[in-house]
């Protein structure tokens, strides 16, 4: 399986990218690109994400994993399978 892992929407600070549009930039993108499996992991926020998984769930061969990029007191954390926002600047552990 081919599978992006990591892209920010407009929900992070540092993307300006929509995916509101049902044929928003991510979803033409990865369709064109042949990926099976997306995973919007915006900063500290999984509206990204759900937002994602309601325009593609009549899409045939693209699952959109549930993640987070969650700002932990250490760094940066990704967390597939968030369906909930984690509080940021906890320790990793």
């Amino acid at each position: 399986y081919k599978l992006d892992s990591h892209i920010h929407c407009q929900y992070s600070p540092d993307s300006s990218t929509k995916i509101i549009e049902l044929w928003s930039d991510i979803i033409k993108k990865s369709i064109e690109d042949k990926i099976d499996i997306i995973a919007i992991s915006d900063h500290n926020t999984v509206e990204g994400s759900e937002v994602a998984i309601e325009k593609t769930k009549n899409i045939e061969n693209l699952l959109v994993i549930p993640s987070i990029e969650i700002s932990s007191s250490k760094g940066h954390i990704l967390g597939f399978g968030c369906e909930e926002a984690v509080p940021r600047d906890l320790e990793p552990e």
